[in-house]
């Protein structure tokens, strides 16, 4: 099962990638309101792929003998951490 969980999570890190790029030189040709919709559109595309990919890897972890937890409120964070790295990023 965690074979599965890491190639999901790096499919899920290849397929944001491309699309954030591809909304990124969408943000390049664009002015005014529209400019602000797709910088959001780009920078949220990315925030949510890298936390679905980090999470996906999480999850394929937490069926190793090891004990771990998920702790809902830093997931919450880190999604939110990442929104805002990505707008930052793509401005």
């Amino acid at each position: 099962m965690m074979l599965w969980g890491v190639i999901l999570s790096i499919v899920i890190a290849v397929a944001a990638s491309y699309t954030a790029l591809d909304l990124a030189g969408r943000v390049a040709a664009r002015k005014g309101w529209t400019f602000a919709t797709w910088l959001t559109g780009g920078s949220l595309t990315m925030g949510v792929g890298i936390w679905s990919m980090h999470f996906s890897a999480v999850l394929a972890f937490l069926f190793l003998p090891s004990a771990s937890r998920c702790l809902v409120r830093r997931v919450c964070d880190c999604l939110l951490l990442f929104r805002a790295a990505s707008g930052v990023l793509f401005s």
